[in-house]
């Protein structure tokens, strides 16, 4: 618990950050659905941390080593990957706010996570490459962070026309 508050606390700092800023150009009558979305996104990914994984995690296993990370699904190759098109789908076909707000709170949260790991490669690994052989080193991790903050632009754009 110790450890994972500190990444909570700099993903509340931000995600309020991205939503004042929203509610400055915005009127906030208008995507209050957003916001609530955003707030959804967030705690998904807080929720996941905390108690969801011990739901798909086998706890007998981790039972006899306490230094290994559980797999958490947010955090896995899959679902990062399954969750590009589906943002984009979700950002320009649905019309939803509420869904929008949920993938954009999503993608905030998990681009500020690779962002507080980027220099500590082995825990970037355990966390977000726990099925993969590939391990990244710093100059990837950084990489894949310029790309991660270039999409989370472009969806903003698409959000905003």
């Amino acid at each position: 618990m110790k450890k994972i508050f500190p990444l909570v606390k700099i993903k509340i700092i931000v995600f309020l950050s991205y939503f004042v800023i929203l509610f400055l150009i915005q009127p906030w009558q208008t995507y209050w659905l957003f916001i609530l979305g955003g707030l959804l996104g967030l705690i998904l990914l807080v929720l996941d941390e905390l108690s969801l994984n011990n739901f798909y995690n086998d706890t007998s296993a981790n039972l006899s080593s306490k230094t290994v990370t559980p797999f958490l699904a947010t955090r896995s190759i899959l679902f990062l990957i399954a969750l590009v098109p589906l943002s984009i789908f979700i950002v320009t076909s649905t019309g939803s706010l509420i869904g929008s707000g949920l993938i954009m709170g999503l993608i905030l949260g998990l681009t500020v996570e690779v962002w507080q790991l980027h220099q500590k490669t082995v825990l970037f690994n355990q966390r977000f490459l726990t099925q993969m052989k590939l391990k990244l080193n710093e100059q990837q991790i950084m990489i894949l962070l310029t790309g991660m903050c270039a999409y989370f632009v472009l969806l903003n754009l698409l959000i905003l026309v």
